[in-house]
């Protein structure tokens, strides 16, 4: 009996013990999102975003790093310093606080020249 409850006890433990870690990282791990709208300005590593074009709608701003992934609208590879002002584009980002990092950038529609 007393080897049963030794062995019960050493179970709860270890189970609490491993819950206890695994859920501080599980409500890190939050999923990305997807905002979809047009460049208004890319600066200073932050990519401001509008969800309609030309006006002066609220907007988003994504702080933008070497680890973003930037793709053009053919598919290829391109950088945050290519999007010009009024480029389509869906901007995956995580959020932590109140601020987005942008994880991947991908060019909908190229801007349209005036």
């Amino acid at each position: 009996m007393r080897k049963t409850l030794m062995k019960l006890v050493a179970v709860v433990g270890l189970t609490s013990v491993v819950l206890a870690l695994a859920l501080p990282a599980s409500a890190a791990d939050k999923p990305d999102k997807a905002y979809t709208g047009y460049v208004v300005d890319v600066k200073d590593s932050v990519l401001t975003v509008r969800t309609v074009k030309n006006t002066e709608k609220p907007t988003k701003m994504f702080k933008v790093d070497d680890n973003t992934k930037c793709t053009g609208v053919d598919g290829a590879a391109t950088t945050i310093a290519d999007l010009k002002p009024g480029t389509k584009i869906e901007v995956t980002y995580t959020k932590q606080g109140e601020a987005m990092t942008a994880t991947a950038v991908v060019v909908k529609a190229a801007a349209k020249k005036k």
